[in-house]
């Protein structure tokens, strides 16, 4: 996209800044506090965690292995909704178990001072609920944001986005209802409707 952009609008002072919400969390996070690759969790730290978890309970690696790619998609997913949603989340699947091993899995990261894919957007959400100076900052850095693929935002991600825009006029949204297809991943096309009620200047186009 960024490479299309360039090649036919042919700007260079002043570039926009292209990027996924994740990539620009972890530039946020590595520009003003210092954050660097090592810092992050990789899969195979996930897969000793869980291993370690299980052999706690008397359960070889062996025997449940095969599990551990479902069950690190649902932490990722768990982490990636709000608190209506775990409670109903894990009342429809009766998740008892897999609550006990998100906090072992969530002790074990903080333990280590570890970030994993979601933490990049907690944190930079965090830091931006909080209001205060490196919040500012990162605001100032976008006179406009623009986001493509709206409707496979998950809540965080939308937080994020409405908190980076300075003003409601700085926001450009692109997307379809119709086509959202991460919802494996907490993302909704729910955030369509309140954007009329949360700005109200808002305008859409068809």
């Amino acid at each position: 996209m960024e490479e299309r952009f360039f090649r036919k609008m042919g700007i260079r002072a002043g570039r926009p800044r292209f990027s996924t919400i994740h990539a620009l969390c972890f530039s946020l996070l590595r520009e003003d506090l210092g954050y660097k690759k090592e810092d992050l969790v990789n899969l195979y730290e996930k897969m000793d965690w869980l291993s370690q978890y299980y052999l706690e309970k008397g359960i070889l690696r062996e025997e449940v292995q095969e599990l551990f790619p479902g069950l690190i998609a649902q932490i990722s997913y768990f982490k990636s909704i709000g608190e209506r949603e775990r409670i109903a989340y894990l009342q429809k699947e009766k998740q008892e178990d897999f609550l006990a091993l998100y906090h072992f899995y969530e002790e074990s990261r903080k333990k280590r001072g570890k970030l994993d894919f979601e933490d990049l957007l907690l944190e930079v959400l965090r830091i931006l609920m909080e209001k205060g100076d490196l919040a500012k900052a990162w605001q100032s850095r976008f006179s406009h944001v623009l986001v493509d693929e709206f409707q496979d935002l998950s809540l965080v991600q939308y937080e994020i986005i409405k908190s980076l825009a300075k003003s409601p006029n700085s926001l450009f949204v692109v997307g379809d209802e119709d086509q959202s297809i991460y919802g494996f991943r907490g993302a909704s096309p729910e955030f369509f409707s309140p954007l009329p009620r949360t700005i109200r200047t808002v305008k859409g186009f068809f």
